[in-house]
């Protein structure tokens, strides 16, 4: 399936109940009125999604929630942001299994790299170990690593 990329996707927040699992209902209310508003495609589990807040097993959750509840009317992105490469492409792979049509990463964030040669082994270590598409997450303030313009 070849699939464009284009138009507005929007990141989705994961709403959580008092336990902090994710509310069901609540999810795929906000799915279903962002795709019938007219969205071209869903940005799951980055920043604003708690990815890293939920534990694996709400992640995994959110995204079986997600993807069941689209049910392929628009394409979905899902962050695979972790603290080191493997860990990323671990959570790659389980994105892989719910179906997701591209992923979304950042470098490493809990011991972040300047160096414009590490930024660029990450991101071809990481697509290299997916068909997926792969899309580079730069947002400075959250992980303390700018992707600058060359690096890209």
């Amino acid at each position: 399936m070849n699939i464009r990329f284009e138009g507005i996707f929007t990141p989705t927040v994961t709403p959580l109940d008092e336990k902090e699992r994710v509310d069901e209902r609540g999810f795929v209310n906000q799915l279903n009125r962002l795709i019938n508003s007219g969205v071209h495609g869903i940005y799951l589990l980055g920043s604003s999604g708690e990815f890293t807040t939920l534990t694996n097993t709400e992640r995994e959750r959110a995204m079986d929630i997600a993807l069941k509840a689209i049910g392929g009317r628009v394409p979905v992105i899902c962050c695979v942001m972790d603290t080191s490469t493997q860990r990323v492409i671990q959570n790659i792979e389980i994105a892989e299994q719910f179906g997701v049509n591209a992923v979304a990463a950042t470098p490493g964030y809990y011991y972040p790299s300047t160096d414009d040669a590490d930024l660029i082994e990450f991101y071809q270590t990481v697509a290299a170990s997916t068909k997926l598409p792969v899309f580079i997450y730069n947002i400075p303030s959250t992980v303390k690593t700018f992707i600058k313009p060359q690096v890209i």
